[in-house]
């Protein structure tokens, strides 16, 4: 029995040993599977239209949202606050910053035409992405995207079809390929992919499923054809939420099928189209319209463009077609390495919080590449910055929009301190005796309005790291969302302004009017118990309220909370006709300025001294 025992040993040994030999061989035929694939060549034409169109968007994103069009009030104010992801980074003083445009504009054209198109590219990246990370402040997703975008256009070969560089090659050498490797048409998918499905994730979230993220949208005009049937309130979770998480989350699985594909696309544009006209999130919309024939077939795509082009392909071009390089075999492995990495980095990207805990608040990390697309908003009350001299022993309030151009940064945890830093900048006569103290009020996806910021800390001096939570940023009040259905259907349900809010036990907050142009103004408390004591010169004595009773308020007060847990209360006012010519008013009017002409006053004067010293010499 035991020489059976050992035999049958023997036997598994070898077997096991025979599967552990095949195993690496497996993984290497899987490799080379992989890596011809993503060679496999494809009709470039495709992959040059989608280049030109982008291109195109950008010029006009590089006017618009990159700042162009504002340079002057962007880069140019010498007190103006500005927010990098790293402290090395800094604008160029004054209208040098029109150079960092310049080399964008000559990138994008480049891209454009195809003319010099790697060097282009590089000039249009870098650019792009310095002045996207030289202020936190205009970062968004759809700019995040697009960085993305260019450095995936500057590696493909874009350029092989339809441009000055082509044309140029194929002068030389006639036997020029048009045909590019698969891997230029599988990176895009891939990006495109993994935005929309990760977005799609990200709404898996009881704010936006129950339909809190974007309250109100069901009232656009966008959405009148659904309202003949259904009630606003209706289209808002049901259209606007849950559709929406539907349509993140399978129109990459759409696009990838191509018995799925032509009705997801069609999804897409009626989706992108819509969200164009109800948001101002600039070309990001049609970007992506314009990116969707990246998941067609290319030789049917060129196809399609050439017949509504009116070109035609010619017998001579047929050979130019047939020539197709392969790299070498280490350039292959390498490259398929780079997209295997690029791709686990992107899916890593979006939950990598854990480790930047720094950025971390109400909602994690920066807002820009974590797809989070309109889950979170936050709707601002209050914004106080307290100066605080020691050595003059006084104190002083700024106005936080003086030096900004939006309020983005009182939201973050990392701009905060930054902001704090500017204002000592600003001030060098304080600046080594003074504190700066925030008092920041908001109300995430209608909750109520709390503190984010602990009023007390001093953030010239408070201590922030990117590896570590930032200890004085106050907590969401999450165990009150018991009272958010009351509120919102309580808000759906009246005229009146209401402004509901919630306070620590222990802290004061001072009010203004918040309703100016309202009558008469009551604060009643719904949970706990508040001192409320108006600030007069005669003083006043405090009037104590617990839940359920209310007192009617006017000018400047102080409310504090006296009891041991969060008190909620709420400011109700009645609406007048000013509230309402007012609303009418501002409603659908751009108060943007025209573009400014800055940098075309900059290169004049640079062009006029350039001929100065020729004509001296």
């Amino acid at each position: 029995m035991d020489e059976d025992a050992d035999a049958e040993m023997v036997v598994e040994a070898k077997t096991r040993s025979r599967r552990d030999a095949a195993h690496p061989h497996r993984l290497a035929t899987a490799w080379h599977r992989l890596v011809a694939y993503l060679f496999q060549p494809e009709d470039g034409e495709c992959l040059a239209a989608l280049r030109m169109a982008f291109s195109l968007l950008m010029m006009i994103d590089t006017m618009d949202e990159r700042g162009f069009c504002r340079a002057d009030k962007r880069w140019m104010e010498p007190t103006k606050c500005y927010f990098p992801l790293f402290d090395f980074i800094k604008p160029l003083p004054g209208r040098w910053m029109c150079l960092a445009y310049a080399f964008m504009f000559s990138g994008v054209l480049g891209m454009l035409t195809g003319f010099q198109y790697r060097t282009s590219c590089a000039m249009y990246a870098i650019s792009y992405w310095y002045i996207f990370l030289a202020d936190k402040t205009s970062w968004n997703n759809h700019s995040y995207l697009f960085g993305l975008l260019i450095v995936i256009f500057s590696v493909t070969d874009a350029h092989r079809n339809w441009s000055a560089d082509s044309w140029q090659r194929r002068k030389i050498a006639s036997e020029e390929s048009s045909l590019v490797p698969r891997w230029n048409y599988l990176l895009l998918r891939i990006q495109f992919f993994i935005m929309y499905f990760v977005a799609g994730l990200k709404k898996f979230e009881p704010d936006w499923l129950r339909g809190y993220s974007v309250m109100s949208l069901g009232r656009h005009h966008v959405f009148t054809p659904f309202r003949y049937v259904f009630s606003a309130e209706f289209v808002d979770h049901w259209i606007v939420h849950v559709g929406g998480f539907v349509i993140d989350l399978f129109s990459g699985f759409g696009l990838c099928f191509r018995f799925t594909r032509p009705l997801t696309t069609v999804v897409l544009l009626a989706f992108h189209s819509m969200n164009a006209m109800m948001f101002t999130i600039g070309m990001f919309p049609y970007v992506c319209a314009a990116m969707l024939p990246v998941f067609f077939n290319p030789s049917v795509t060129s196809k399609v463009l050439r017949d509504f082009a009116g070109i035609g392909r010619n017998d001579s071009q047929k050979p130019m077609l047939a020539v197709y390089k392969l790299p070498t075999r280490t350039k292959q492995n390498a490259i398929t390495a780079c997209l295997c990495a690029y791709t686990i980095l992107q899916l890593f990207l979006p939950y990598s919080h854990f480790i930047t805990q720094g950025y971390n608040g109400w909602r994690n990390g920066l807002y820009g590449y974590s797809w989070d697309m309109m889950v979170y908003n936050i709707d601002v009350a209050k914004i106080q910055v307290k100066v605080v001299d020691h050595a003059r022993r006084e104190y002083f309030f700024l106005d936080p929009h003086s030096w900004t151009d939006n309020v983005k940064w009182a939201l973050h945890g990392d701009m905060l301190p930054q902001f704090a830093e500017c204002v000592a900048t600003n001030m060098p006569d304080r600046s080594a005796n003074m504190s700066v103290r925030m008092d920041v009020w908001g109300s995430l996806n209608g909750r109520f309005h709390q503190r984010l910021v602990d009023p007390k800390a001093d953030l010239l001096h408070a201590h922030w790291s990117p590896w570590s939570p930032a200890p004085w940023l106050m907590p969401l009040m999450q165990h009150l969302d018991r009272w958010r259905p009351w509120i919102v259907d309580t808000k759906r349900k009246t005229n009146e302004n209401l402004l509901f809010f919630a306070d620590f036990p222990g802290m004061t907050v001072t009010n203004d009017d918040y309703m100016p142009n309202a009558t008469a103004t009551t604060l009643a408390v719904l949970e706990g118990a508040v001192a409320v004591r108006e600030l007069r010169d005669d003083g006043g004595e405090p009037v104590r309220l617990v839940s359920g009773e209310a007192v009617e308020v006017t000018g400047r007060h102080a409310v504090t909370t006296v009891s041991a847990t969060p008190s909620c209360s709420v400011y109700a006012a009645e609406s007048t006709d000013a509230d309402t010519e007012d609303g009418h008013r501002g409603g659908g009017v751009d108060s943007r300025p025209g573009c400014s002409d800055a940098c075309y006053a900059f290169a004049f004067d640079a062009i006029k001294a350039a001929f100065s010293a020729i004509f001296r010499i």
